[in-house]
């Protein structure tokens, strides 16, 4: 991972973009990380996207394949109210 000052940035831009093309590139302020320049498509592959709804997250590749059991009312221990 390149790191380079804030100052050296604004001199060599264009090499910084291209280095940032490669692998993320971590621009320091004071001597301290302050930010960092990477590709969108290495941004993209960091974040994780959620599903916008129910109804996508269902229907996701792969979710066939996870365990989902629904407790029976008995298992909880919990017992229904009595009203007189």
């Amino acid at each position: 991972m390149t790191i380079i000052s804030s100052r050296e940035f604004h001199g060599k831009r264009s090499s910084v973009l291209r280095a940032a093309a490669q692998e993320p590139v971590i621009i320091t302020r004071r001597g301290k990380p302050a930010y960092v320049l990477m590709s969108i498509k290495a941004y993209e592959a960091t974040i994780k996207v959620r599903p916008q709804s129910l109804i996508e997250a269902l229907s996701m590749p792969g979710a066939e394949d996870i365990e989902f059991e629904i407790p029976k009312f008995d298992d909880t221990g919990i017992k229904p109210g009595e009203f007189d």
